[in-house]
């Protein structure tokens, strides 16, 4: 959606503070907090610009660490809007479709972190097995997000 961010509040860099003035969209306290802070607004816009513009890139990176720095720049991204602003459940749907570029070595440990003795019940597979293998914790997460998608329409 960047192609779209060309108006004049974006390229002077106070787009997110006009939107944070628009009592439809915004969500207090946080708001209210931003709005205090042109610079950190102005910081925020810009960045907003240059994660939605270039960000992308890093997903399709057969780096485990570059698809990592993709899904934390994203989340930060629709985090931080769910902080400030109103616009639904789209932020819910953005952070789950950002699940795709989750390295299994991530999605491995928090599994094993999350759910132990879910772990230590598999037996051991092959090398091939596990390394083409999701752990379930993918599935679990996708079925929670669902569920509260549904609940909150």
């Amino acid at each position: 959606t960047a192609s779209k961010k060309t108006g004049e509040t974006w390229v002077s860099g106070r787009a997110v503070e006009a939107v944070l003035h628009l009592p439809q969209y915004s969500r207090e306290p946080m708001a209210g907090l931003l709005v205090q802070l042109p610079l950190l607004c102005h910081l925020l816009s810009s960045a907003t610009l240059w994660v939605e513009r270039c960000g992308w890139c890093l997903a399709f990176m057969p780096f485990s660490r570059a698809r990592l720095a993709a899904l934390v720049l994203f989340g930060g991204l629709h985090f931080g809007m769910n902080l400030a602003l109103r616009v639904g459940n789209f932020q819910l749907f953005a952070m789950s479709a950002w699940l795709v570029v989750t390295p299994p070595s991530v999605l491995n440990s928090i599994q094993v972190w999350l759910l132990p003795w879910a772990w230590m019940r598999h037996r051991a597979p092959t090398k091939f097995a596990e390394a083409h293998r999701r752990p379930p914790l993918v599935r679990v997460i996708g079925w929670v997000l669902t569920i509260m998608a549904l609940l909150l329409m």
